[in-house]
């Protein structure tokens, strides 16, 4: 949407690109960079939220 809105060239818009043009590799690439980045945001939430929180330290 926000692609869209602002006529900006995004990841988005690159995977429908793909997937219309049926670009396998780019379309993996795009689902794989995603993953990765959705396991380390997770992963570093985990890591900052017990400083964050006191309450769930581990004694």
């Amino acid at each position: 949407m926000t692609e869209t809105v602002f006529s900006r060239q995004g990841l988005g818009r690159v995977l429908q690109n793909g997937v219309l043009s049926q670009d396998i590799p780019l379309v993996q690439g795009v689902v794989v960079l995603s993953a990765v980045l959705f396991v380390l945001t997770s992963f570093l939430v985990d890591l900052v939220y017990p400083l964050l929180d006191p309450r769930i330290r581990r004694v």
